[in-house]
Parts: C-alpha cells; structure tokens; sequence
C-alpha cells in the first residue's frame, strides 16, 4: 500500500509528513484504505478507490452532503489519479464503529444518549436532503409500496398468504393513494454507518444513497440496527416509536399509515439491496423480522 503514499503529498502540510502514516485496507466492495499518522489511532485521512460509475456517483453525493451538513459529514478534499486509477480523498474524522460502541455505552442511561444523538443525526440529515431540490419527489404512498413488492417478488422471495393478505388491506387503504413529497433516503441509515465521538456523529457510506423515496426508511433502519444490539433493554416498539417521531411532528403523514411503511420497508430490504452473498446473514434475519411482524404487529406498533 506504499502505492499511496505519493498521494497523500498535497494534503499533509509539507512533504516529509507523508513518511509518518501507514496503511490499513479494509475489505469492501470498492477498496477503503486507512492513512493513520504513526503513534495515532483514528485515520487522519480515507482513501477511496472509484473503480465505478456507482463509486463515482457515491463521491458526487459525499461531496454535495458535505456542503450541506458540514458537522455530520466528513470532509471530501480531492480525486487522484494514480496508475491509472482513481482515488478519492476525504479527511478523516475521530468516532468509534459500531463494533467498538458497546465498550463505551454499557449502561441503559449511556445507551438512552447515544440513542438520542443518532436520532438527532438522523434529522439533521434529512433536513439537508430536503433542501437540494433535485433529492425530493412527489409520489403516491401506493406507488412506493407497489414498488417495494415487486422488488420483493423480482429478488425471488416467496410470497406467503399471510404477506399477500396484509399487503393488499394496506394497499386498499384510500389514504395510500395520495400524493405526498418524499425525500431520497440514505439507504443504510443504522449504528455501522456512524463514527461516534464523544461530541460528534459523522454519517458515513452513501452507496445506498437515493435508492429509495419511501418515508420513514431511514427511521426504521435506524431503529431495527439499535434495537439489534439493545434487545435487552429497549423494545423494538419503543425504538420505532422514538425514531419516527421527529419526522412525524414535522410532516402531516397519518400515523397509523406507520405499519404501512414498515411493510414497504422490510420488503425494499428483502429485494435487491440484500441479495448479494455477503448480505445473506442480514437477509435471513430481516426475513425472521418479516415473519413475527406479520405475526404480531401489536410488538411493532400501538
């Protein structure tokens, strides 16, 4: 990984720095390398290798995001080109990964505060996507629920008479049919894609940025990801509730179209977003939440 090394030349502040950092990749789709300064521990700088149109698309939203919500977003500095390759660079930020976080919150008074701070990222970040006219769209709630079935079917997932039952009484719904303005979605708004900081959040990985405009999406994510590692102390009901209730105080949708959203919501996860190899685990699991939800919704709502 010394191959980096050259890169980084421009953004230390002369060129003898660039010896003092080393390399850690971290295996992904697109490769992710770590340039940490020797005798430090969080990555003074990430570098991105834009192997795609997907990977470059991913950069274009990092970089409109940061202009819109500097203190959640770490900071895009460039591309490089380097043998032939393209590399994106952003400034790294300090904040524990997911996997770190329960070293720091083993209480369920830490874990009230944490969950509040995602919740406020959460809404930060919304508001930002809803002010870039381009990130906003006027659909039919039936339209998007529509879509999250199909997806579901397409991705060859077996259609219960359970499912189809409880999908079709939403769909009859005569509110679904109206037409409301909707806001792309992160697409992977959960604990793994937040730095947590002792003062700070930093919202990372836009790959999934945009798949989606079904209200509520990021909310659910958010949730089912904190009550994954809080089963033992917060019911799922509970995160649901405190995660929507932001947007729900801040837009006129009827919160008892609330399951509605959930349904689309599991069904966008369980189509083509989870249906590669490495995300089997997780499809299996959101499968088994598919299953008690159709079974005992009143666990998931009032």
């Amino acid at each position: 990984m010394k191959f980096l090394t050259p890169l980084l030349a421009q953004y230390c502040e002369n060129d003898n720095a660039i010896t003092d950092y080393s390399f850690v990749c971290i295996a992904t789709s697109n490769p992710v390398y770590l340039a940490i300064k020797n005798g430090g521990f969080a990555p003074a700088f990430v570098i991105k290798k834009l192997q795609d149109e997907q990977a470059m698309n991913t950069w274009r939203v990092h970089q409109q995001l940061y202009q819109l919500l500097p203190d959640y977003i770490a900071q895009p500095l460039g591309t490089n080109e380097i043998n032939g390759e393209l590399f994106s660079v952003e400034k790294g930020v300090a904040g524990q990964p997911w996997f770190q976080i329960g070293q720091s919150y083993a209480t369920t008074e830490a874990w009230q505060r944490l969950i509040d701070k995602t919740i406020s990222s959460l809404s930060a970040f919304q508001h930002a996507v809803a002010a870039h006219p381009a990130w906003r769209a006027t659909e039919t709630v039936q339209s998007l629920l529509m879509k999250a079935f199909n997806g579901y079917e397409a991705a060859g997932n077996k259609t219960t008479p359970q499912l189809l039952d409880y999908y079709q009484l939403h769909l009859n719904n005569l509110e679904v049919k109206q037409q409301v303005t909707c806001t792309m979605q992160h697409g992977d708004f959960s604990l793994n894609n937040l730095l947590v900081g002792a003062d700070s959040i930093t919202i990372i990985d836009f790959e999934d940025f945009g798949m989606t405009l079904l209200p509520f999406y990021d909310e659910f994510n958010l949730a089912l990801s904190l009550a994954d590692e809080n089963s033992d102390k917060f019911s799922i009901k509970r995160l649901i509730a405190s995660c929507v209730a932001p947007s729900l105080n801040q837009t006129d949708f009827n919160k008892q179209l609330l399951p509605m959203f959930f349904l689309g919501f599991l069904l966008t996860k369980l189509g083509s977003w989870s249906a590669s190899e490495k995300r089997q685990p997780h499809r299996a699991w959101l499968a088994s939440v598919l299953v008690n939800y159709l079974n005992a919704p009143e666990r998931y709502f009032d």
